[in-house]
């Protein structure tokens, strides 16, 4: 297949491609452990983001993670998500990777680029959140590049459904969502196309039929 007559993706970062959340409960319960005497598998199975974890909803804890956030050596201690790097090197085939968009700030962009090359990941722009944006407003920002983008960047590969309703109704492109962690969300739109992958297998498949569904409509040189 002839990838560049394709527009190309954006892909998230962390929790898509970085196993973000399972390090650091690895970290904080080694560190701090919980009054439940949960294992690590336990929290990641019960709670789904750091702020879920009511436990380490304290000030000491909340502290440390925020400088591990701006540390570029802590970014790169990250291990990458099993199968992610060869998932996209097989997407690539079909639709590049553009660009890299993620709620990091600007301040880790060193270690951020230094991570995607150590762990295989192609090479693309790497957009990360400016300061004015707080990260609890991560998506909306995300949204708003990936709507002007639209449809040089014909979609993007998140873990978190969130992204979705921070889009407009009229938004044309494609939302991969992938993990387990998450069905169908209640505030889907239903004009927005959503391609539910459960594995970075089905993130492939999907963006394959996608990528041939767009060949297919294009006139024949």
């Amino acid at each position: 297949m002839c990838s560049h007559f394709v527009h190309g993706l954006a892909l998230d970062i962390d929790d898509t491609i970085c196993a973000t959340f399972p390090h650091f409960v690895h970290k904080v319960n080694e560190k701090w452990g919980n009054p439940l005497g949960f294992d690590d598998e336990e929290i990641i199975k019960r709670y789904k983001r750091m702020p879920d974890v009511p436990f380490w909803q304290v000030a000491e804890i909340q502290e440390w993670l925020k400088e591990q956030s701006h540390s570029n050596s802590a970014q790169e201690e990250i291990a990458a998500v099993p199968g992610a790097s060869e998932a996209v090197s097989k997407i690539s085939i079909y639709a590049p990777i553009k660009f890299y968009i993620t709620s990091r700030t600007t301040d880790v962009r060193l270690g951020t680029r230094h991570w995607l090359k150590n762990n295989g990941f192609p090479e693309a722009k790497l957009i990360t959140r400016p300061g004015e944006f707080e990260k609890m407003n991560g998506n909306i920002w995300k949204a708003e590049i990936i709507e002007k983008k639209f449809p040089q960047i014909f979609g993007i590969i998140d873990d978190n459904p969130e992204i979705i309703s921070a889009l407009s109704e009229n938004y044309r492109g494609i939302v991969y969502l992938y993990g387990t962690h998450h069905g169908l969300p209640d505030f889907i739109k239903t004009n927005i196309k959503i391609r539910l992958c459960s594995t970075w297998n089905d993130v492939v498949r999907e963006v394959k039929k996608d990528t041939r569904k767009m060949l297919d409509r294009m006139p024949q040189l």
